[in-house]
């Protein structure tokens, strides 16, 4: 993968999955056995389903900024930023950085993000 095909996959990915926090769609770009590391916490698939859902109920992401995009082969490295709200505050703003690695269908396999926000799956 360019880093050109890796900016529409990262794109497609977090909007689709975290910016209308769908479940169905977050089924659709990872793996059944992904490996999640967030904030150096380890989780699975099940795990980022709950966190998709609590976002839905608590937080909702206004605007993306992706600031560095690149790939070699089946690796992806990215960087951005986004504002959000939640339900006590609006103009929050985030940051991930993180690699993930894709399957030969171009399903997340394994991602390792550092986040400005915590990882909820309560």
């Amino acid at each position: 993968m360019n880093s050109k095909d890796a900016r529409i996959f990262i794109e497609n990915w977090f909007d689709k999955v975290w910016v209308q926090s769908s479940t169905h769609n977050l089924k659709s770009f990872y793996d059944d056995k992904v490996k999640v590391t967030a904030n150096g916490v380890h989780y699975n698939k099940e795990a980022l389903i709950k966190h998709c859902e609590w976002c839905k109920e608590n937080e909702k992401i206004s605007k993306v900024y992706f600031a560095d995009i690149v790939a070699e082969g089946n690796i992806i490295g990215f960087r951005f930023k986004y504002e959000y709200s939640n339900k006590e505050k609006s103009g929050l703003t985030g940051e991930n950085i993180g690699i993930m690695h894709l399957s030969a269908d171009k399903k997340i396999i394994q991602i390792d993000v550092k986040s400005s926000e915590t990882f909820v799956t309560e």
